[in-house]
Order: C-alpha cells, then structure tokens, then sequence
C-alpha cells in the first residue's frame, strides 16, 4: 500500500478478514473486499472464524469510515455441505460521490 495516493479512492481485495483489518488500521483503504469464513459454514467450525476474523460475513464500516465486506463465497470448505450459511456470488457496484 506504500506509495498509493490517498486522494484516489482505493479498493483491496484480501483473502482473509484479519487482513482487511491490519490494512485499515494502518493504511487509507476506501473498501476492503474479503472472504475466507464461508460465512460460518458447518458448526463448531464457526466458532474459530468468530473469534479469530475481526469480521465474520456481510458489510461492515471500520471506525475509519472504510467499508469491509466479507462473501461467504460459493463453494464450502471440507465437507460438502452448510448450515446456517448460504453459498453467495456478490455483485459489487461502486460509485462516486461528488
């Protein structure tokens, strides 16, 4: 991110949640696009993703005022199934404001 100009808005792609957190404690990011949870998949295997990523599934702001948004993704991580978790493609439009 060193050498990015901040005026310009920024969008990151980071696989893991505890990546997009890092970065926006520490750098000018606009939005953060993640996955990595599969949206809490199977239980108990939840449970570590909720104590380990800062963010679990959906969008959320950063106290920065940068948004994270986390994809459950489509397709499941061991076993072939889910509970409690839907398999998602999102489609992410991003606009300006002036």
């Amino acid at each position: 991110m060193k050498g990015v100009d901040s005026n310009i808005p920024t969008v990151l792609l980071a696989h893991r949640p505890k990546v997009a957190k890092l970065s926006l404690d520490n750098y000018s990011v606009d939005v953060v696009l993640t996955g990595h949870t599969h949206g809490g998949q199977l239980f108990p295997i939840h449970l570590w993703h909720l104590i380990r990523e800062p963010y679990f599934a959906g969008l959320y702001q950063h106290k920065s005022g940068s948004y994270v948004y986390v994809s459950s993704g489509v397709h499941f991580w061991g076993m072939p199934m889910r509970l409690w978790s839907q398999a998602e493609i999102t489609h992410v439009t991003l606009i300006t404001t002036s």
